[in-house]
C-alpha cells in the first residue's frame, strides 16, 4: 500500500497551472517537523490535481498548517545538462487546511 499522511506548513505559495487539455494542477512544498529535541524539518514536493488543485490555490497559502493524504510517486527527468535525475513527489488525494489565515500569520516561518 502506498499511502502517506502528513501535517506541516506550506513553504511557498501554491503554483496553479492548467494542462493543455484544461486540467488544473498545483504544486507546493510542505515543511514537516520531525519529533526530536533538535529542530529538524523534512521538505516534501506536493502536487494536487483538479478540485484539490483549485482548493489548494484558493485556501492553502504560504505558512498555513495543512494536512495532506496521498501517495508517493517516483518521477524521472533529464536536467539541462542531459543528466538523468530521479525524484519523489507526494500526489495529494485530500487536502485540509488546519488553521485560519490569522493564525498562520502569527507563526514565524
Amino acid at each position: 500500500m502506498n499511502a502517506i499522511t502528513l501535517i506541516g506548513r506550506l513553504g511557498k505559495e501554491p503554483e496553479l497551472r492548467l494542462t493543455p487539455s484544461g486540467v488544473s494542477v498545483v504544486r507546493f512544498s510542505l515543511a514537516v517537523d520531525r519529533p526530536s529535541k533538535e529542530k529538524e524539518t523534512d521538505w516534501f514536493e506536493c502536487e494536487a490535481w483538479r478540485q484539490n488543485a483549485e482548493f489548494a490555490a484558493g485556501y492553502a497559502h504560504k505558512g498555513r498548517r495543512v494536512a495532506v493524504l496521498g501517495r508517493m510517486e517516483n518521477h524521472r527527468w533529464e536536467d539541462q545538462d542531459g543528466k538523468r535525475r530521479d525524484g519523489w513527489k507526494l500526489v495529494v488525494e485530500r487536502l485540509e487546511v488546519l488553521e485560519k489565515q490569522e493564525e498562520a500569520e502569527a507563526v514565524p516561518f
